[in-house]
């Protein structure tokens, strides 16, 4: 009997060891992809004026410069303000995005 309950023991703690290492793998994926993903964002460069532009759900906007479509991705607060018609610059090696609108000429600049 005694047995029996340092077995069942081993069992929780290996059913425990085996969660947090599923929770360690899921952070570390996260943390990689979050890490990709702004790796990509620094990587983006253009000049130019938006020809079209659409918001997901989130309201993260994927807009067209030119004949290239670029998806802005999260973490910025465009608060759905890009229009089509407004310039909007991006630095490769940046993460400032600088919008300057085409009615007014007011410019605003978007970082995370």
């Amino acid at each position: 009997m005694n047995d029996f309950g340092n077995l069942s023991r081993r069992s929780v703690l290996a059913i425990f060891a085996a969660f947090g290492l599923l929770f360690a793998f899921v952070l570390i994926y996260w943390n990689h992809q979050s890490l990709a993903a702004k790796e990509q964002s620094l990587n983006i460069n253009f000049v130019g004026t938006v020809n079209n532009v659409s918001y997901d759900v989130k309201g993260i906007p994927n807009i067209t410069i030119g004949d290239k479509e670029f998806y802005l991705g999260s973490g910025y607060h465009f608060d759905y303000q890009i229009q089509k018609g407004d310039s909007l610059i991006k630095k490769k090696g940046s993460n400032i995005y600088k919008l300057i609108k085409s009615k007014s000429g007011k410019t605003l600049e978007f970082s995370n």
